[in-house]
C-alpha cells in the first residue's frame, strides 16, 4: 500500500534472507522489518516472514505479515498466505491456497485539511481455494475454485482461471475471476499479449471488471501497456502506462521504474 517514496509518509525496511539447495530440494526464506512514520497518526511497525520449499514433486510457499503493535496496541496478524502444489504427473499439478487479510487501512497525507487517523477501507477477508494446473510445451492452464468471506458481507464462492499460449516469442495470456455471494456478483476478465520487441519484453492487456449488488453496479474497463528491458547485467528499466474508463471510475497513469537484481 505504500511502496513509493514519500516525504509525507517516510518508510524504512530492512531484510535478511537465507537460501539452501540440495540435489532434489531447495529452501528460501527472508525476514523483514518495516516502519511507517506518517506525520499524522501513530508509527506503524510490521514484521514479515516469507519462505518457500521445493522437495521433489511438492512445493510450498508462505508469506506472513504481523503488525508489531505499540502505542497501546497488541500485535496483530495482518496477512497470511499459504500455497501448495503437488505434481501428480509431468505437467499436471494439484493446487491449494489459503489467504487471510486483516481489515485494510489507509494512511492519509497531511495535505488534506483534517486527515485524522487511518481509516479502514475494506473489511477483513479470508479465502481458501483448490484446483488443478496443467502445463504443456506451448500451453498452460490453471483452474481454482473455493470459498471467500469479507467481514460485513455474505460469504461467497469463487472461480478463477489462468491460461497461456506460446507461439515462438509471442505469448497470449488470459485470466478471469467470478465471485458470487447471495444476490451479489463480481466478475473480471483480462486477456493480453506479450512479445519481444528489440530485446524488450512488451505486454499489452485489457481488463474488464463489474460488480453487481442489490443497490448498485460498478463497471470499469482498462488498457495497460508495459515494456521491460535489461540495460546492463542485472540492471533494467520498466516503462508503462494505463488508461481506465467507466461510469464509476476513470483515470490515466504512467509508470517508470529502474531495478537491479542482486
Amino acid at each position: 500500500a505504500n511502496e513509493a517514496p514519500s516525504s509525507q509518509i517516510p518508510k524504512l525496511s530492512a531484510f535478511v534472507d537465507f537460501s539452501a539447495r540440495g540435489r532434489a530440494w531447495g529452501y528460501d526464506t527472508d525476514v523483514s522489518v518495516h516502519v511507517l512514520r506518517p506525520e499524522f497518526g501513530d508509527e506503524i511497525r510490521s514484521l514479515g516472514w516469507s519462505q518457500s520449499l521445493r522437495a521433489g514433486p511438492l512445493s510450498l510457499t508462505q508469506r506472513l505479515l504481523v503488525d508489531a503493535g505499540g502505542s497501546g496496541k497488541d500485535p496483530e496478524l495482518q496477512q497470511l498466505r499459504i500455497q501448495g502444489a503437488l505434481e501428480l504427473t509431468r505437467g499436471l499439478r494439484l493446487r491449494g491456497a489459503y489467504r487471510s487479510q486483516a481489515a485494510r487501512t489507509i494512511v492519509l497525507p497531511d495535505t488534506l485539511p483534517d486527515p485524522g487517523p487511518p481509516v479502514p477501507v475494506l473489511g477483513a477477508r479470508r479465502e481458501i481455494t483448490a484446483g488443478v494446473g496443467l502445463r504443456r510445451r506451448r500451453a498452460s492452464l490453471a483452474i481454482d475454485g473455493g470459498h471467500s468471506s469479507v467481514d460485513g458481507y455474505e460469504p461467497g464462492r469463487i472461480l478463477t482461471l489462468r491460461s497461456t499460449l506460446w507461439f515462438g516469442s509471442v505469448r497470449l495470456f488470459a485470466s478471469g475471476r467470478l465471485r458470487r455471494a447471495g444476490s451479489d456478483e463480481s466478475i473480471s476478465a483480462s486477456p493480453g499479449v506479450a512479445l519481444d520487441v528489440l530485446g524488450a519484453d512488451v505486454r499489452a492487456s485489457w481488463r474488464f471488471y463489474r460488480t453487481d449488488s442489490a443497490v448498485s453496479r460498478v463497471e470499469t474497463q482498462s488498457f495497460d501497456l508495459t515494456a521491460r528491458a535489461t540495460l546492463a547485467r542485472a540492471l533494467g528499466v520498466t516503462l508503462g502506462g494505463a488508461h481506465q474508463w467507466g461510469a464509476n471510475l476513470s483515470g490515466t497513469s504512467l509508470r517508470l521504474g529502474v531495478w537491479r537484481s542482486f
